[in-house]
């Protein structure tokens, strides 16, 4: 399934060989075809159309949630609108044109790797959220007890975790009053507890 808009940006650009794609959100069943194998682009509602196909050739397990450097895309620049849904859409900070074909930077630095984890903990913040039957609107205080990339990664994006989360407060440490959970984040342990605000 794929939106109109970036239907619409890869049909402008006829010399597009290579079409990156990631596993949908959801509880569907998803695999990852073997090379070789057909598959088809189809819009989402209200278009519900097949918009193009092709013959999967080769796959890269990447999380959803990690940003990445950029993408080198065929053709002429785009207006700043569409290039801000196509970073958005391929989850990458720049753009760069006039490439010859496709060309995904898959590198993760550092810096790309934080911004990931912490898009991690917004996601198990907010499981914890629905976990404790708070309201989509409710403000909250958060704890949280984590070393290594974690903790690095709460304390560099603290202010997009807060924005997410609707965190008042968040704070390293244990602190009673707080409903908390310690889990396993990306192969790091960290626990995370809530109270309304």
């Amino acid at each position: 399934m794929t939106d109109d808009n970036w239907y619409r940006f890869l049909a402008d650009r006829p010399g597009v060989t290579e079409v990156n794609f990631w596993q949908p959100s959801g509880a569907r069943e998803f695999r990852v075809l073997a090379p070789g194998e057909p598959f088809f682009f189809k819009t989402h509602y209200p278009h519900n159309k097949v918009v193009g196909g092709g013959f999967f050739s080769d796959s890269a397990r990447l999380k959803v949630r990690q940003p990445l450097a950029g993408v080198a895309l065929p053709g002429e620049p785009l207006s700043d609108e569409i290039a801000a849904i196509v970073r958005d859409e391929l989850n990458v900070k720049s753009l760069t044109f006039g490439a010859p074909e496709v060309k995904l930077d898959t590198e993760i630095t550092e810096d790309l790797r934080l911004e990931g984890l912490a898009r991690e903990i917004v996601r198990a913040i907010q499981d914890r959220r629905k976990k404790l039957g708070l309201n989509v609107e409710d403000r909250i205080d958060t704890r949280y007890d984590a070393d290594g990339m974690l903790a690095r990664a709460l304390e560099r994006h603290a202010d997009y975790i807060k924005a997410e989360t609707l965190s008042v407060r968040l704070a390293p440490g244990r602190e009673d009053g707080f409903d908390g959970e310690q889990m396993m984040l990306e192969g790091e342990q960290i626990w995370i507890g809530l109270k309304r605000n």
